[in-house]
């Protein structure tokens, strides 16, 4: 700590936001409304402070960006700290897994460019075999949206386009048409 009684080390205040997420996490999971709000606003408060000595940390412009679309409800103000985080971690996997289905809810919103990133990020995911987290973000969105993550996948090698199309085939009713792609019918019995 330093003199006026704040922690200076980078690696101590993110172990600390990463506490405090995990906290919130709990609470969501429990739904212990009554936290909740005490939480968020710790995590937020940890996140902010981490921010100050590491800006350069994409995951928590993640959760900052998350912490305000929870605490505040979604003003276009706050679309700049998801870009700081695509800006920051643009191929980072483990962040683009929560990342990609907080864009998507609100791609509609961002600029053609940054929404041609949260696309390609998805085929990202695809092609380094992040399938049940892809799968996700793709059941997430509408039909339209969903064409256009799927059109983003043509780059993306057949052997992930098709285990992605496995997996869909298996685990949802959705009917999708993945870009190079022919499975069997579904059969229901």
């Amino acid at each position: 700590m330093d003199a006026g009684g704040s922690v200076s080390k980078a690696s101590v205040r993110r172990s600390l936001a990463v506490l405090k997420l995990r906290l919130v996490e709990d609470a969501l999971a429990q739904g212990d409304r009554l936290s909740l709000d005490r939480r968020l606003a710790e995590l937020k408060s940890s996140t902010i402070d981490l921010l100050e000595i590491d800006p350069a940390d994409s995951f928590f412009w993640l959760i900052y960006y998350w912490c305000q679309l929870t605490t505040e409800g979604f003003s276009p103000s706050q679309l700049d700290l998801l870009v700081f985080s695509y800006d920051l971690g643009p191929n980072e996997g483990w962040v683009a897994i929560k990342r990609n289905r907080l864009a998507l809810s609100v791609i509609s919103q961002l600029s053609d460019s940054m929404s041609k990133r949260v696309v390609d990020e998805f085929a990202g995911m695809v092609a380094a075999g992040l399938i049940v987290d892809a799968a996700s973000s793709l059941n997430s969105v509408a039909a339209p949206l969903r064409s256009r993550l799927l059109e983003g996948l043509t780059k993306v090698p057949l052997a992930e386009r098709e285990r992605l199309a496995r997996y869909l085939n298996d685990t949802t009713t959705i009917e999708v048409v993945i870009p190079g792609v022919k499975l069997p019918e579904k059969r229901f019995y």
